[in-house]
């Protein structure tokens, strides 16, 4: 039997990325019917985490909690950096290729006569629900795609809500101001349900601010990060605000925190490509890092030389076109001697003939040059990889078990 399920000889996961064509539709009014139709609205506990930056982080700080704590957790995150499968995990395990194909072929068929056909995040976010109302999860954790208001994932009843530090990122999809973004972003909010923010810029916090009083919701901004009592396996002290945020989180899905558990959580958690160092066997050291907007990756600098203090390091870089390329570059460069840039393989991609002419008309004195291919960067003592998600998935494809 192949693995398609057709005479065409695709796979599910091929059909599911063709739904790609389908673009982005911002709208609840779809993927209510698919979860609906479904019954996919979850019966234990569900938090939201929306935001520009920390994310992903702060979901997989709130996953280490649970797990340590005996919760069973589902955990849905996007974009994935090699497998697919990365996106939906019950325990920290991902699902397996067998499961996913199957509950795709499932969604495929449920799908077909569809007049306004789902699109790819939202069949996504199906799976991921089906995956867990299977593994009857105790409590989910949803990372927003993008926004909040019209995002899928505000589709499923949330319990809580957290929102992660906002900045400027995907203004065309989310308005030209930061108080535009911080509606956007903070509609996530469920009347009566609590809230827990980072602290947030002041025209942010009006805005939430807000937005909670007319639902009723019960917001908390974390004041203070984690404790220096807790050793975290993140490196950065804005991790140490993410744990904090998520600790807040899980104190609101009313469970206990219990010291050992929350010792244990903090010291174990992995999240890839967040100021991720990797020793290579030829006594490299890469840094691989997933910043892609300004506010990211001022902190990213921050991290760097906290770590790295004025040592400088060669720029391996990468970018979507649709990113604000010239300030992340302004940020970057003085901590760099050399770069090299890299066309993603990604249609967003800015090629890299563009970035090497943004590269010499911001820094002309800088060594810079285009690489084909990832594999073939000179090979420095200290290199960061840094500029997208996209990038960083790239690189851990080519280097996989090569280092």
């Amino acid at each position: 039997m192949t693995q398609s399920g057709s005479a065409t000889g695709e796979s599910p996961l091929e059909w599911l990325y063709s739904t790609q064509h389908f673009g982005i539709k911002l709208g609840l009014s779809n993927v209510e019917r698919l979860l609906e139709s479904l019954s996919l609205q979850p019966s234990g506990k569900v938090v939201q985490i929306a935001g520009t930056n920390g994310k992903g982080s702060t979901a997989s700080l709130l996953e280490a909690l649970a797990i340590s704590h005996g919760v069973k957790v589902g955990l849905f995150t996007s974009p994935h950096l090699v497998s697919f499968t990365e996106r939906m995990k019950v325990d920290g395990e991902q699902i397996s290729s067998e499961a996913l194909d199957a509950f795709i072929l499932k969604l495929k068929i449920h799908v077909k006569d569809w007049e306004h056909h789902p699109t790819f995040f939202e069949l996504s976010l199906a799976l991921a629900l089906m995956h867990f109302q299977a593994q009857d999860c105790d409590l989910i954790i949803l990372e927003t795609g993008m926004g909040g208001r019209l995002d899928a994932t505000t589709a499923v009843l949330k319990d809580v809500a957290v929102i992660t530090p906002i900045g400027m990122d995907h203004q065309q999809y989310l308005g030209e101001t930061l108080e535009e973004i911080a509606g956007e972003k903070g509609a996530i909010m469920r009347t009566q349900k609590p809230c827990i923010s980072a602290l947030q810029d002041p025209k942010a916090t009006r805005v939430i601010e807000v937005i909670a009083k007319e639902r009723g919701c019960p917001l908390h901004f974390v004041a203070e990060p984690l404790g220096s009592q807790y050793p975290l396996n993140l490196k950065g002290e804005h991790q140490r605000w993410n744990a904090k945020l998520a600790l807040e989180a899980f104190k609101a899905c009313e469970y206990e925190p219990q010291e050992d558990a929350l010792r244990h959580a903090f010291a174990t958690v992995t999240w890839p490509a967040r100021f991720q160092q990797i020793a290579t066997d030829t006594g490299q050291t890469m840094i691989i890092d997933c910043a892609h907007n300004v506010q990211a990756i001022e902190v990213f600098v921050e991290t760097w030389q906290a770590t790295y203090g004025e040592r400088k390091g060669h720029l391996v870089f990468g970018a979507a076109a649709d990113k604000n390329i010239t300030d992340v570059l302004r940020l970057l460069l003085p901590l760099c001697y050399s770069v090299e840039v890299y066309t993603l393989a990604n249609p967003r991609g800015e090629k890299s003939d563009t970035l090497l002419s943004m590269i010499n008309e911001l820094a002309p004195e800088l060594p810079c040059k285009s690489l084909d291919r990832l594999a073939d960067h000179q090979k420095d003592d200290l290199t960061l990889i840094v500029g997208s998600v996209f990038l960083a998935g790239e690189w851990f494809e080519q280097y996989q078990g090569r280092i």
